[in-house]
């Protein structure tokens, strides 16, 4: 179900899902649509209620999005580097090319709207994504394939919302392809992160214990990634 709401005068879709959970949950999509998740049977008026409350947040969520759309366009994130997007009428696909000054520019045809950039873009990026994390997860797997309760783990590259990666019981793990856009430190610590669940599925003090062993620095990658997700999950 959807409805509006009117924020300092402009006119904000909300999109409402009701699920079997005790609480509402909000949040602001890449598309600028106010996502709410409420409980079944939730009153209008409490709905109503929630979103007046949360006004200055939505406010500033849509703000967000509109800047990081408006950079997604003018710049390609790519293993914690932002090129500048430039147009070039000699090339059909986008390409990595280093300009006459040995800066390196993301180039695309010149014929591309931006809405063409953006798909292509995150084919590119999905692309780059299955290659690089699954030489990543080669490099890491011997030293946490003795003992552990899976295979070798299969990869799936997803685009996540709320998370950067999971490892499954069944062997899969699952890595967010936004992390192409993270520095590789990072990127190695949510691969390293997920490897330490093939021998604990939980968060326990086992687990981070197999942390500290294989990446003792992994707290400071930890903060470093927490202080720089909340412009890439959404």
């Amino acid at each position: 179900m959807r409805t509006e709401i009117q924020i300092d005068g402009q006119t904000v879709e909300v999109e409402i899902k009701a699920m079997k959970r005790k609480s509402m949950r909000l949040t602001v999509t890449e598309q600028g649509i106010v996502d709410v998740r409420v409980p079944m049977r939730c009153p209008r008026k409490d709905l109503e209620a929630f979103l007046q409350q949360h006004t200055g947040w939505i406010k500033e969520r849509l703000a967000q999005v509109s800047q990081q759309l408006e950079q997604k366009q003018n710049q390609l994130q790519y293993l914690g580097q932002s090129y500048a997007v430039v147009a070039d009428t000699g090339i059909c696909k986008l390409k990595l090319v280093e300009n006459e000054i040995g800066q390196t520019e993301c180039r695309i045809p010149a014929n591309w709207s931006s809405e063409e950039f953006l798909q292509h873009s995150e084919k590119w990026l999905r692309e780059q994504a299955r290659g690089y994390f699954q030489q990543r997860i080669e490099d890491w797997w011997p030293k946490f394939e003795s003992g552990a309760h899976i295979g070798f783990p299969q990869l799936r590259v997803k685009k996540m919302r709320t998370r950067w990666g999971s490892l499954s019981s069944r062997g899969y793990i699952n890595l967010n392809m936004k992390l192409m856009h993270l520095p590789e430190h990072l990127i190695e610590m949510v691969i390293v992160h997920e490897l330490c669940h093939s021998h604990h599925l939980h968060h326990g003090k086992a687990f981070y214990q197999l942390m500290v062993q294989h990446m003792p620095d992994y707290r400071s990658r930890e903060r470093e990634l927490r202080a720089i997700e909340q412009g890439l999950m959404y």
